[in-house]
């Protein structure tokens, strides 16, 4: 469901493990708010970050301006109560990020979402529809079938998240 904007590669930095976490936890965070950024169409957004771990909390209030910045938010803050009118993701077991809702048009986002559903699931369709033919097997190579295989997985996996994102547009609002 999400994009990966931010990686970066454990070796280059000199840092334990735990610290090692924390790192990838907040670029965890900067992609799934890219993510949804591009996904809703928002080009700045509020967001927070609720975490139930203090020592967690603590260290993502450090890193709370840097992942602002990385993820471009209007603004960004760490607490560890959940808010009101949000769209919710878990991001960890023990942390969660919720956006803000005034940033979101509903309906204009769930209307491009139900266009990019409804396309994904037409290619669905044909995909199928060209496996089922009888001749299927004998006529189209092996690494031709193993790449439509490939691309069926990633249409089920797009139909999947883009229904989902819908859904979850639909319960908050």
């Amino acid at each position: 469901m999400f994009a990966q904007f931010w990686s970066v590669d454990r070796r280059l930095l000199q840092v334990n493990e735990l610290e090692w976490n924390e790192v990838a936890l907040s670029l965890d965070i900067v992609n799934r708010i890219r993510s949804i950024q591009k996904e809703f169409g928002i080009p700045k957004l509020s967001g927070h970050i609720v975490c139930n771990n203090d020592d967690l909390r603590g260290v993502l209030s450090q890193l709370c301006p840097t992942m602002a910045t990385l993820s471009r938010c209007r603004t960004l803050q760490v607490t560890n109560q959940k808010p009101d009118r949000c769209l919710a993701t878990t991001v960890a077991s023990n942390c969660a990020l919720f956006v803000e809702m005034e940033d979101i048009d509903v309906p204009r986002v769930l209307e491009r979402l139900q266009a990019k559903l409804a396309k994904t699931n037409t290619g669905l369709k044909k995909m199928e529809a060209q496996r089922s033919m009888d001749s299927y097997e004998e006529m189209v190579p092996q690494n031709i079938r193993e790449k439509h295989d490939q691309q069926m997985e990633v249409l089920q996996a797009d139909s999947a998240r883009l229904s989902a994102a819908a859904a979850m547009l639909k319960t908050t609002r």
